[in-house]
């Protein structure tokens, strides 16, 4: 499951609605068959801080719902973050 910022609700820890929507379809999808649930979650601000609350908050979300639908194997959930920091870089002419 690959995230971004557009995920969620605008400096904030919540997935915007339509998102929320889709946890019905993963769940569906997830009870398929025995998968692990892999999030990559890309932070276009750089900020380490907001994307490690916002994919462990979404995380225990998942796992919340799992267990609330009474899923049929144990849903290993694994994580990643990455963090893409836009660096205005300046040309510099070079002379020989």
């Amino acid at each position: 499951l690959d995230l971004t910022s557009e995920a969620f609700e605008e400096g904030l820890y919540a997935l915007r609605p339509e998102w929320q929507m889709q946890l019905v379809q993963l769940m569906a999808i997830l009870e398929k068959e025995p998968s692990i649930l892999r999030m990559v979650y890309t932070e276009e601000s750089g900020s380490k801080a907001l994307a490690r609350r916002r994919i462990g908050l979404l995380q225990r979300q998942i796992a919340e719902e799992w267990r609330s639908i009474g899923g049929r194997y144990r849903l290993d959930i694994e994580t990643r973050i990455e963090t893409k920091r836009r660096i205005a870089r300046k040309t510099r002419p070079i002379y020989k």
